[in-house]
């Protein structure tokens, strides 16, 4: 998924975000690395690091987490370019 934001400076800024799935009874390391206890649990990464966590299909709230999390991105993106 592609997203462009606009900046109060009208600079544009584009993200890439990749979203992948994983069986966790299949990769029992992976499991094991992330303390997978439940399933689905969704993680969230940035630069190999785990930087958001949800357990559980609780569509609102997943969909509020992503939400939030591009948004801070962008902005941060925003005032770097400032």
């Amino acid at each position: 998924m592609c997203i462009v934001w606009a900046c109060e400076t009208n600079h544009s800024v584009s993200l890439q975000v990749n979203f992948l799935s994983v069986e966790a009874e299949e990769l029992p390391d992976v499991s094991r690395q992330y303390k997978i206890e439940a399933v689905p649990t969704f993680l969230f990464f940035k630069n190999k690091q785990v930087i958001g966590r949800m357990n559980g299909a609780n569509v609102p709230e997943l969909r509020n987490l992503v939400s939030s999390m591009i948004l801070a991105l962008c902005i941060f993106i925003c005032m770097m370019e400032q």
